[in-house]
């Protein structure tokens, strides 16, 4: 048969004395409130109706919207209907209301195409339907008045070759497929894998940013009402009850105000305040023009190793490393390249492994090591097979779409393989690390490994009060620790030092580590924002 969902013998349908009138919203209303009053439905929700009318408000104030119901789901669409279904469903709900009211005995018209229904429901899936033929008719004369979109015309196009050629429906398909046990299998076997090999992707949100998916994705599991006002910019509004949050970008909220945003951004300030608060931070300055910085490099900074970056920068633009001292060719070329965006901040190359704290509310609640975009040679492949092959995993993807970035070999990264004697086209060492860039920016290729359980409490502890100093809630904590594993002792000099407080902290380099546990930092940022919604 076509359809067991919709067919009245095999489907959801009510006992024959349950009777709803559809005449009048006022009467549909009375008479489903007569059927749960005398006990024929439990609920309106009991109601197995094609068609109900729903309302945030009584009903009898007016429908709010109407819930199509005793739809076959496409077992050959992971998501039970696909784009074109839906497309074709909301053109014939207009095309329907365009046509003229109904007259007489609405409810007695209504039977008959009950009856017509569970009529074509019992048939044979491969039969051809000449009411449902005589309906498309109606439709695409109506279309043909329209202004329609290709997809418009693509969704009638599939729906009128199903109804013209019905061993094209879902039903005659999965009919033809064979043993029903084991074609439902094999679908949910694919049906898995769809919905588990990308978990980072949220269907529906893929063009936003990934920290932003992962928001709207937890956003929806704890119940929270979400609005996206605008897609480009990563806006979107999440409400719960009466209380309303805008956020933007992941974490950008009313938690954190603009001075603490833009204080972060200038890095020079930021050294003199966590300074002055005795926190550990590199000898730095700051320049605005290149003969400034030569005369200090001449009396300050010569052969001492660099990091030559903007002061206002972020994502790892602009920044030149130089742990073997720069030469003055060196250092002037670094400068102007980071001159690009702005000021200049020289600071002192500290050694050690950077971390990245991730900072809600005065918790930690992740910690990355990361490391600076690489490939490991294999002693068979050249630099730029190691890169493609490390660019095949799915996780990596380009503007913040998946957890990691694609690897590039633009010139930036041919000069950095240069200084380690390196081209595109050497052939790496079995287990040499050749790196690409000397920025640990997960964002311009790096790789992240969770270190949250491993890292001393003390570290922790320090992050905080970082946090805490630059007025911000949520904060991105940069650190360099030689030995995460000795306990901070504020007394003895280069145990750590903080590079920067980041006051957008990306998101999903947490939630999906290129190694480690993954951590679920978007909750936090909803319980900070949602302290209510005590299971957070």
């Amino acid at each position: 048969m076509r359809s067991l969902h919709s067919s009245h013998q095999f489907g959801y349908h009510n006992d024959e004395h349950v009777h709803v009138s559809y005449s009048s919203v006022e009467a549909y209303a009375r008479d489903l409130k007569q059927a749960v009053e005398s006990g024929q439905l439990i609920s309106p929700a009991q109601l197995y109706a094609e068609v109900r009318l729903r309302s945030s408000v009584p009903l009898a104030q007016g429908i709010h919207y109407l819930e199509f119901r005793d739809l076959d789901l496409n077992p050959f669409v992971a998501t039970g209907i696909d784009a074109q279904e839906l497309q074709f469903m909301q053109d014939f709900a207009w095309f329907l209301l365009s046509q003229p009211q109904m007259t007489g005995d609405i409810d007695e018209q209504l039977a008959t195409a009950a009856r017509m229904n569970d009529k074509i429901a019992m048939q044979a899936p491969t039969t051809s339907s000449q009411e449902v033929a005589d309906a498309m008719d109606q439709m695409a004369i109506w279309l043909n008045q329209q202004t329609i979109t290709k997809p418009q015309f693509a969704a009638f196009t599939a729906m009128q070759d199903r109804v013209l050629h019905p061993e094209h429906t879902p039903a005659a398909k999965l009919v033809a497929a064979g043993a029903f046990e084991t074609v439902g299998q094999q679908l949910a076997r694919t049906n898995k894998q769809w919905a588990t090999d990308e978990p980072y992707l949220l269907p529906g949100f893929t063009d936003m940013e990934q920290s932003t998916q992962m928001l709207i994705e937890d956003a929806m599991r704890i119940g929270l009402k979400v609005d996206v006002l605008d897609r480009s910019d990563q806006f979107i509004r999440l409400t719960n009850g009466e209380h309303q949050e805008l956020v933007r970008a992941g974490n950008e909220t009313r938690l954190d105000n603009l001075v603490a945003s833009r204080l972060v951004d200038n890095k020079f300030v930021t050294k003199q305040l966590l300074g002055e608060a005795g926190l550990p931070v590199a000898r730095a300055m700051v320049y605005h023009d290149l003969e400034s910085a030569q005369r200090d490099f001449a009396t300050s900074f010569r052969n001492k190793s660099l990091v030559i970056k903007p002061n206002a920068a972020n994502v790892g633009e602009g920044v030149s490393l130089f742990m073997v001292p720069p030469t003055p060719e060196e250092f002037e070329t670094a400068f102007q390249f980071a001159h690009r965006y702005g000021d200049v901040l020289v600071e002192l190359f500290v050694r050690g492994t950077e971390y990245r704290f991730f900072v809600v509310a005065n918790h930690v609640h992740a910690i990355l090591e990361r490391v600076p975009a690489n490939v490991v040679g294999d002693g068979q492949h050249t630099v730029a097979e190691l890169v493609a092959k490390k660019n095949q995993d799915p996780m990596r993807g380009e503007a913040h779409r998946k957890p990691l970035q694609q690897l590039h070999l633009d010139e930036r990264e041919l000069a950095v393989l240069a200084e380690q004697g390196l081209t595109a086209d050497s052939v790496v060492p079995r287990g040499h690390q050749a790196f690409l860039l000397t920025n640990s920016n997960i964002s311009t290729g790096g790789d992240s490994y969770d270190m949250t359980d491993e890292v001393d409490e003390s570290y922790k502890k320090l992050a905080i009060k970082v946090a805490k100093t630059m007025g911000q809630t949520i904060s991105g904590v940069d650190m360099i620790i030689p030995n995460l594993y000795q306990p901070y002792q504020a007394d003895q000099a280069g145990m750590a030092t903080v590079i920067e407080a980041n006051y957008n902290p990306a998101m999903f380099m947490h939630l999906f580590p290129y190694s480690g546990k993954s951590r679920r930092v978007t909750r936090a940022v909803l319980a900070a924002l949602f302290p209510e919604m005590k299971d957070l």
